[in-house]
């Protein structure tokens, strides 16, 4: 026979349900109910119903007692389609009518933590033996040595050592070897001071993996309106004064335009004191900086292990740009080159434009701009198939270029040789010592 349990009160009393377990010290006793007037008519009985008219206390304290409401599968199962399946799972049914604002109206269960180290659980167990093929539950519930808690989830003060503060609501599931351990759990408390009521508490998780499930679309979100950071940080401590990178939304102002609200990567040093942004993204322009906004980062490497390109800069535009390098002056290096032992870059391009080579141990060799339209090495040039001159003008040895000379003069006496031998004189290929 199905039975129920209905706990009324006077007229709009309300009722309790004290359940006691074994005290270390005197048994608690039951504190008197309120008699704010109800909303709504006290249940009526039915047939089969027993009635308590007022508290239930089952137990005195003493000992372990229980309150068992029993259930079995004889209603079969609740599936689509079934005209056989009834209902034959035994509840506990809570009614509330009332909010909890200033009086805790409307808590239908509480759990008094009666001394430092208690903990006010609720638990879930299961068959040690799993089940069998019809699916039941192998052993007696009964047996504490056949059943096993798989779930608790609750809440206690002192940790278990009572040498210090969990001061949270948990949840435990077990480890490999049986035992309980806290996965989740949100601090009501400050563990260090011990004082109840936090204005921003932690929800921390702990032997537990987060993962956000995102087969259909589903999002991690950061949320808050224009004007605050969204940040994600990575700290030695749950405190974060000791933390040492910081991804962000960072908190400008939206003030038009895309901008605001930038990307950044922050580091920070080993007090907690942010050292620059390696990373920042305007969002506006989705222009990216690098080694921070005062330059103060280390640079950027990458490492390439195959024979393809380590670093592609592909410029799709009509007359677009590639590579810009901007030097604070003409003795800051734009491009270096280098082969793995040597002790100076073999190739550098300064900011003015200079090339200069070298053989791995220091650079011998530039090209460089000497001035206008004037292009200028201080080492040797060696052509190994033609040299071709364009231009108007041409010396050599030092000398001023001059234009192409025209060689004149009869060549059956010296007038000839003496035009070839000042025109070769003016490109400064020859010395004229002839007399």
């Amino acid at each position: 026979m199905r039975r129920r349990f209905l706990l009324t009160g006077a007229a709009g009393a309300a009722a309790t349900v004290v359940v006691a377990g074994p005290a270390k010290a005197a048994p608690a006793k039951t504190a008197p109910a309120k008699t704010a007037p109800a909303k709504a008519a006290p249940e009526t009985a039915a047939a089969g119903d027993e009635t308590v008219d007022g508290s239930l206390t089952v137990g005195d304290g003493s000992v372990s007692r229980s309150l068992t409401v029993m259930s079995s599968f004889a209603g079969g199962d609740d599936v689509p389609g079934s005209t056989t399946a009834y209902d034959s799972t035994g509840r506990i049914n809570l009614l509330s009518y009332q909010r909890a604002y200033v009086r805790q109206y409307g808590e239908t269960i509480r759990n008094f933590l009666m001394r430092k180290d208690a903990k006010a659980m609720t638990a879930w167990y299961g068959p040690d033996k799993l089940y069998d093929a019809n699916r039941d539950a192998i052993g007696d519930w009964t047996d504490p040595n056949q059943f096993s808690p798989w779930v608790w989830t609750g809440a206690h003060y002192e940790a278990n050592d009572q040498g210090s503060l969990h001061a949270h609501w948990e949840v435990e599931v077990p480890d490999s070897k049986g035992a309980l351990q806290g996965r989740f759990e949100i601090l009501f408390a400050d563990q260090a001071t011990g004082k109840i009521g936090l204005d921003t508490t932690k929800i921390l998780t702990n032997l537990a993996h987060f993962v956000v499930r995102c087969s259909n679309n589903q999002q991690l979100r950061l949320q808050a309106v224009a004007g605050w950071e969204k940040a994600i940080v990575f700290t030695n401590d749950t405190d974060a004064t000791r933390q040492r990178w910081k991804i962000r939304s960072t908190g400008e102002a939206e003030s038009g335009a895309n901008a605001g609200s930038n990307f950044e990567l922050a580091r920070y040093d080993d007090a907690g004191t942010m050292i620059d942004q390696p990373i920042i993204v305007n969002r506006a322009t989705g222009q990216i900086t690098l080694c921070g906004r005062s330059g103060t980062g280390g640079g950027v490497v990458v490492n390439r292990a195959g024979t393809g390109v380590a670093l592609a800069v592909n410029s799709t535009g009509a007359a677009g740009q590639g590579v810009l390098v901007s030097g604070a002056d003409t003795a800051s290096a734009a491009y270096q080159t280098k082969v793995t032992g040597d002790t100076v870059n073999r190739f550098r391009v300064m900011t003015d434009g200079k090339l200069e080579w070298g053989g791995g141990t220091g650079r011998d060799t530039n090209l460089y701009r000497a001035g206008t339209d004037v292009l200028k090495t201080d080492d040797s040039l060696h052509v190994g198939a033609q040299l071709r001159h364009l231009g108007t003008g041409l010396g050599f040895f030092g000398a001023n270029a001059v234009a192409k000379p025209a060689v004149s003069g009869s060549r059956g006496g010296n007038a000839a040789l003496t035009s070839l031998i000042t025109a070769l004189t003016s490109l400064g290929l020859i010395t004229n010592s002839t007399s």
